[in-house]
């Protein structure tokens, strides 16, 4: 399912939040104003951590894409689910059963941490904290129940919040030997998707059914989940709030609350060269 033409001529990749939203889930005005009229040439695909159904809401309230269907394709759930144009359903890669399972086992090892377990549209919660429970209500997340044991089918990615970024750090080094993606998202946020499954290797996926996979990206993210699209970028931004490692591999970082995030990205995209790299593959 291609895009009608004619192709763009770069693809923006942009996370969501603590790149385009601030902690306050506000998009600077200048980006609004910019997402509302994106120059022409470039396709605009939103790479994020978060479901279609937290992402959407969290858009509309900054009045960005208040349609119906979102009308761009995107990587979501760190490319556990991707979507054409429209919201119509490109792929989905769930976490297998055995793994999901020991991510349920960990959860009652770490009791103070909340857990939500994620399929293509619901979310179902374990261990409820009142940090968590803000953190679910604060990303628009539509968690339908809780979890007492059986998981739903076809889980394709959990979170674990705590406000303690020790308890973290253990859970993580508790996960070493998970077969599973294991990334932080926010400093609060540590993320499970199955193994191979990045934000990157599912953007590519896409814009080979988009045939937009000889286009140029850049792409704008602040956590460990970005990093895969940073690899595959002709050019990589961070906002200068973005995690140590981000920042480190950002080819260049951004003070966001002065001016907004894509006023220099388009500064970039305006230099291109025709004659400029395609996008490298993503390692799989």
């Amino acid at each position: 399912m291609g895009l009608a033409s004619p192709q763009p001529l770069v693809i923006l990749c942009l996370d969501m939040d603590g790149t385009l939203l601030d902690a306050n889930e506000q998009v600077h005005p200048n980006d609004v104003r910019i997402l509302q009229h994106l120059p022409p040439g470039i396709q605009l695909i939103l790479t994020t951590g978060r479901p279609l159904h937290s992402a959407k809401p969290a858009l509309q309230l900054n009045g960005i894409f208040q349609e119906q269907k979102l009308p761009i394709p995107g990587v979501f759930m760190n490319g556990g689910v991707a979507y054409y144009p429209n919201e119509q359903l490109c792929l989905e890669i769930p976490l297998s059963p055995e793994t999901g399972q020991k991510i349920y086992k960990l959860s009652t090892r770490f009791p103070d941490s909340e857990f939500v377990f994620f399929t293509v549209s619901e979310a179902y919660l374990a261990n409820r904290t009142t940090f968590g429970d803000q953190v679910v209500k604060d990303h628009h997340i539509n968690a339908v129940g809780e979890i007492s044991g059986d998981l739903p089918d076809k889980i394709i990615k959990v979170m674990a919040f705590n406000d303690d970024p020790h308890e973290l750090e253990k859970m993580r080094r508790a996960t070493r030997h998970l077969n599973a993606e294991i990334a932080y998202s926010l400093p609060y946020i540590i993320e499970f998707n199955p193994p191979g499954v990045t934000k990157g290797a599912t953007l590519f996926q896409l814009m080979k059914e988009l045939a937009l996979e000889n286009r140029p990206i850049f792409a704008a993210g602040d956590g460990e989940n970005d990093l895969s699209l940073f690899a595959m970028a002709k050019r990589s931004f961070a906002p200068d709030s973005a995690r140590p490692t981000v920042l480190a591999q950002a080819d260049q970082i951004i003070p966001r609350n002065k001016n907004g995030l894509l006023l220099p990205i388009l500064e970039q995209i305006g230099s291109l060269s025709a004659n400029d790299d395609y996008p490298k593959r993503p390692e799989m």
